[in-house]
């Protein structure tokens, strides 16, 4: 596998990118003219929980190819993809990429890609974001890896960029909160909440 890294600094709390990371309807809004494209929200997920591990899954078959798989990848037309994101608290998550052309019936186009991110809380409502992306494809192609750098990078700062504003909403209610309205698209981020809470309130 061929993998490149970074570190990005984040306004925000930890909490707000761990639920962040766990909601894969956010590419199609926040990404969609690189690895998203306009069907994604509208697929079911299914979220499952074991171990202290939260897991949302998102297969998705018959799909457009987004942008950026055909410029790394080099796949087009329509696409069998899948996604996963697990959180392993309190602050390590993996988002598993996969997709092929749509009806292959083995693996052999199959390309996979992993990104792994470790958020960190720093002072007060800061964080550190360390992330790295893993991908089985081209693996010895430095023109792609200077691009999933670079593209990488670009998408994760807007990761921050949305906690970030979220934070700036939040911190104008404390010590209240504003009312909070959730979907079923939302239920591994609750169950990540659930779980960060049970050591915080043991430890005060």
């Amino acid at each position: 596998w061929a993998t490149v890294r970074g570190t990005l600094p984040m306004k925000a709390r930890a909490q707000l990118l761990t639920e962040h990371l766990l909601d894969l309807s956010h590419l199609e809004f926040l990404h969609a003219g690189s690895s998203a494209t306009a069907t994604i929200a509208k697929t079911p997920i299914t979220t499952d929980f074991d171990d202290g591990v939260v897991r949302v899954s998102r297969p998705m078959y018959s799909i457009d190819c987004p942008p950026f798989f055909t410029k790394t990848m080099g796949l087009s037309g329509v696409l069998d993809h899948a996604q996963v994101a697990e959180f392993f608290p309190p602050a390590f998550h993996i988002t598993h990429v996969s997709a092929k052309p749509a009806g292959d019936l083995d693996e052999s186009r199959k390309c996979e890609q992993k990104a792994i991110h470790c958020v960190t809380p720093a002072r007060g409502n800061t964080t550190h974001y360390f992330w790295c992306h893993a991908r089985n494809y081209k693996i010895d192609d430095p023109e792609i890896n200077a691009l999933m750098q670079h593209g990488m990078e670009m998408v994760f700062k807007q990761d921050v960029e949305a906690s970030e504003a979220i934070e700036e909403i939040i911190s104008n209610y404390e010590p209240d909160h504003p009312i909070e309205l959730n979907f079923k698209v939302d239920a591994g981020a609750l169950q990540a909440r659930r779980l960060m809470a049970q050591p915080v309130a043991a430890e005060q």
